[in-house]
């Protein structure tokens, strides 16, 4: 009876083996569309390079002027799932970061500016640095927008 349950103990780990062979999924596998349709757009968050173009394309298209330095109005809020550092401090260290800091209406929001030529790759290295930056101190970075000729708010990111 003894030899019998330890060639049954045996014979586990090569019953295990073989079924995780038969339905185990190669590599070649996962590299179907099916994985790719699950992290589609994961790539597109406010500040992102995806979403830093498209804002671009939209300003293009009214006309302006993409190589000239412009105002560009970022927006943060607090992450609820996060304990964020207060306003008052993230506002005081994006002042010694070169933003101005507008007054807050709520104390879960932030708006902040600063100067920026849109058409070049640093501006896309920013927002993205800005979005990282943001996410570590408890707040989540919700895009840009930038006045447009005519005084109007002219795209978010």
């Amino acid at each position: 009876m003894y030899e019998a349950f330890l060639f049954l103990l045996a014979c586990v780990p090569l019953v295990v083996w073989q079924s995780y062979r038969r339905y185990a999924r190669t590599p070649e596998e996962l590299k179907t569309n099916e994985l790719q349709k699950l992290y589609a757009g994961q790539d597109r968050f406010p500040g992102s390079k995806a979403s830093n173009d498209e804002a671009r394309s939209n300003l293009l298209a009214a006309g302006e002027d993409l190589s000239s330095t412009m105002k560009i109005r970022h927006s943060a809020q607090t992450v609820g799932f996060r304990t964020p550092i207060r306003a008052e401090d993230l506002s005081a260290i994006l002042s010694d970061r070169g933003f101005q800091v507008e007054d807050r209406k709520t104390e879960e929001q932030l708006n902040f500016t600063a100067d920026y030529t849109l058409s070049s790759m640093v501006f896309d290295r920013k927002t993205a640095e800005l979005n990282d930056f943001l996410f570590k101190h408890g707040w989540q970075y919700k895009g840009w927008n930038c006045p447009a000729k005519n005084g109007d708010d002219k795209h978010e990111s």
